[in-house]
């Protein structure tokens, strides 16, 4: 009954538009074909929807229109491409590959159509470059370490380590604006720089890798990654401090303790110079204190009836 009631409802609409030109048909029945696509209850309804628009298709394949169908079809493929997984789904790794094949088609054979300018733009998506990566935050003094990647249409990346200053890190965090973020990146100065070539397979899918940081040196630093073009666009950051150190809080009805530690064996680091800085409820004023971690490596700062705020601590071992 409900596919009687499509062929009804398809006919109805062409006998109201048997006037009309070939791409004014063409959009009623493609948006029949979603409107029916959407409210469908029948299991098969997307192969269904899938099989009817590849019909059309052949049927006006000597016709300019026949692109319109077929940039639905392609852009049909795109969104199942966005389901594969290389760990749990691969069914449709080279799905965008073939919207890209169907785009070509349409753009070769009917250049000027409205099929092949809708076809050029989803192409343009298709094959858009992402980048980013991710850093471990903390990272050992003069260890090798991992930065991960994922990317996608990408085949080289480049990347530098820059040293910040604590003021120019406190700056970046709060640029936001992507051309601000590289007019700041293009005034420093780099410490270390590498290149790797990623593997890329022209299935237009997102991919991870893993890939090695050079030793640094104490510090804290801006790592950048850039394409081999269009740079200003297409570029990922992440901010890593380089130190031997790391701080543990605990704390007891008395006091909040903090334990400073040796990050590559857990040792406690004794006598260690600890600034604290902090502000109390109620005020502004920044106040500080001085410490030196006893033997086990801690600080213990005493409670009082004010709440401290904006606590920082400044250890300095070395």
């Amino acid at each position: 009954l409900q596919l009687n009631a499509l062929k009804i409802y398809k006919n109805l609409i062409r006998f109201h538009l048997k006037d009309a030109s070939p791409y004014a048909l063409a959009d009623v029945n493609i948006e029949r074909l979603k409107f029916v696509n959407q409210h469908a209850t029948f299991k098969n309804n997307k192969t269904l929807f899938l099989n009817a628009l590849k019909a059309e298709s052949k049927n006006h394949k000597d016709h300019e229109v026949s692109g319109l169908y077929d940039f639905e079809i392609a852009s049909i493929y795109y969104q199942q491409s966005a389901q594969y997984n290389a760990r749990t789904n691969d069914k449709n790794r080279w799905k965008a590959k073939e919207a890209i094949e169907i785009c070509n088609n349409v753009i070769s054979k009917f250049p000027k159509s409205n099929g092949a300018e809708k076809c050029t733009v989803l192409k343009s998506q298709i094959k858009a470059s992402t980048l980013q990566i991710t850093a471990e935050a903390f990272l050992p003094i003069q260890k090798p370490s991992r930065i991960l990647v994922s990317y996608k249409n990408l085949d080289f990346i480049a990347f530098e380590a820059f040293k910040l200053s604590e003021n120019q890190f406190e700056k970046f965090k709060k640029t936001y604006r992507q051309d601000e973020q590289w007019a700041f990146i293009q005034k420093l100065d780099a410490s270390e720089t590498w290149n790797n070539t990623l593997k890329n397979e022209g299935d237009f899918q997102r991919h991870s890798t893993e890939i090695l940081v050079p030793k640094l040196n104490n510090g804290r630093y801006l790592i950048v990654a850039t394409t081999k073009e269009n740079k200003e666009n297409n570029f990922a950051f992440a901010h890593v401090q380089v130190t031997d150190l790391a701080l543990v809080e605990r704390e007891t009805p008395q006091h909040k303790i903090f334990q400073i530690i040796n990050r590559n064996n857990g040792k406690p680091v004794a006598n260690a110079n600890v600034t604290m800085s902090y502000s109390t409820r109620g005020s502004s004023t920044e106040q500080i204190k001085d410490y030196r971690s006893n033997a086990l490596g801690e600080i213990k700062v005493e409670k009082n009836n004010s709440w401290y705020r904006n606590v920082n601590l400044k250890v300095k071992n070395g």
